[in-house]
């Protein structure tokens, strides 16, 4: 013997890795992966349908005009929030950033007046 210790293998697989300060733990990212697709499957739908009936009710055009650009811009709007959920640092902050956001344009289309 050397004097070094081995690696403690477990099951006779690859040596484990201890989890560094910081890092998550494999269960751990599995369910930070299954919350940021839940919100941005949920949370970009609930968002981008809310910004393309806003938009839709303030753009200055026609009726067929004012439903077609926005249903367009919401796959953009879509998109980047599905982009977002897997590029932001924490997954809590970015539901809550979704929520105020969703909660502002709920707000401003039922504030809105009927026309």
């Amino acid at each position: 013997m050397t004097g070094r210790s081995s690696p403690v293998v477990s099951g006779g697989g690859a040596p484990r890795r201890a989890v560094q300060r910081g890092e998550k733990s494999g269960w751990q990212q599995r369910v930070d992966i299954v919350a940021r697709s839940i919100a941005a499957i949920v949370g970009g739908y609930a968002v981008s349908a809310l910004a393309t009936a806003l938009l839709a009710r303030v753009l200055p055009m026609s009726k067929i005009e004012a439903a077609i650009g926005p249903a367009t811009f919401s796959f953009v709007i879509y998109a980047t929030i599905a982009c977002w959920a897997f590029a932001a640092r924490r997954t809590w902050l970015f539901c809550a950033v979704l929520a105020v956001i969703g909660a502002l344009l709920c707000a401003m289309l039922y504030g809105m007046p009927r026309p």
